[in-house]
Formats: C-alpha cells, structure tokens, sequence
C-alpha cells in the first residue's frame, strides 16, 4: 500500500473495506499493529489515499476518502499514525467535503497508487483525478489539494488505469499506454508550476506478442 520513513502500510485485501483490514510494520524491529481507518461516522465505503509525514510536526498521517451519509458527499479525513495504532478516542480531521458528482467507489478505484513529488502526494486515479481529466496533488505540509493539467495528449488514447506516474530526473513525470497497446508514452513536466511545460520524451514501441497459436 505505501512506505514512510521505513515503515511499511500494508491492506489484507482490497476488496474488503472493514476497518481492521490495513496494517503497519517497521521491518527493522519487526513491529507491526492494525489500524482503525474508516471513519466513525461513516458506514459506507472508505479508502486510504497516501501515507506521509507532516514536515511541521514530525508526525506520520494517513490520508482516507469516504462516503459520508451526512450531506451526502465524499470527504477526506487526516488520521495521525499514532491515534490510528492505539485506536484512540482522538477523531480524525475532516478536510471537507469533495465536489458533487464523486462518488467513492468500491471496486473502481484503488487511489493507493500515487507518487510522491517535491512534498506532495499525485494521484491520476483519484475520483476527483477522473472527474476532472485532470492529476491531483495534496500538498503534505499545508495538506491542500489542487488541480494539475495533464500532458496535451488526444484524451480518446488512453484510458485512466494506464497511466503511471513516477518522478524522473527530479521532475514529475507520467507514462501512459495506448489503448491498442503498441507503445508506451513518456511525458515529463519540466516546470512544476506550468501547466504548459508538459513534454513529450519517448514513445517506446512494444513488442509484438508471440502468436500461440502454431500454423500446421
């Protein structure tokens, strides 16, 4: 599921979204503990966004989307790793409520997947990713969200589950694969602050795959 600092998140399943189901390690001591995620006011479905340490306090936080009954909108939650663990009394945050029209699905989306860059979390799968045709970045230390233009690429060409981001040469970066599945494409940001400074790297064709089938 994710890393920090050494220690090690990890979910028993992810089709099942019961709170006992996420866990962290740290493999140097061996130590591990569950931890209670989902929201108490939340019956519905919740799902862990990111794991990061907040630079001003020094403390590690986990970032949940859930379905909320209450106004009916999806929102996100800050639990401190600490609380999660001892399964305190101590609530999580609420940063607010998400735009209209997102739903947290249980199947569709595993919002696990992001990328780490210059102190915040990217995510092309999040619901409000898709929502917006757009990349997503929490900011972790003012833990905002905002909104990042995707590579000028013709949007009928790849599909939102190809797309993979990753930092390359200290700059973010995303590849994507073509529907019909010959070639990959590597698209770099060269300035993180212009949304106009999306370039095209590469375009790495892929090997044909072996036919099974052997003609008599």
């Amino acid at each position: 599921m994710g890393s920090c600092d050494g220690l090690v998140l990890f979910q028993k399943s992810r089709e099942s979204l019961f709170r006992s189901d996420f866990f962290v390690c740290n493999p140097v001591t061996r130590q591990g503990a569950r931890l209670d995620l989902k929201p108490p006011s939340c019956p519905d479905v919740a799902r862990l966004c990111g794991f990061y340490r907040h630079g001003p306090s020094g403390e590690h936080r986990l970032l949940v989307l859930a379905n909320e009954p209450a106004p009916g909108l999806p929102a996100h939650y800050v639990y401190s790793l600490a609380a999660a663990v001892t399964a305190s009394s101590q609530l999580p945050r609420c940063l607010g409520p998400v735009a209209d029209g997102v739903v947290v699905d249980e199947f569709a989306y595993f919002i696990d997947h992001y990328a780490h860059h210059r102190g915040k979390i990217h995510w092309t799968i999040h619901p409000l990713a898709r929502s917006a045709e757009k990349i997503l970045a929490f900011d972790t230390v003012s833990e905002d969200f905002r909104l990042i233009s995707r590579p000028p690429w013709p949007r009928d060409h790849y599909r939102d589950d190809d797309l993979c981001l990753l930092e390359l040469d200290g700059r973010l970066a995303v590849t994507a694969t073509e529907l019909h599945g010959d070639s990959v494409e590597l698209w770099v940001l060269e300035e993180y602050d212009d949304k106009q400074s999306w370039s095209h790297r590469f375009r790495i064709v892929l090997p044909v795959p072996p036919n099974d089938h052997v003609s008599p």
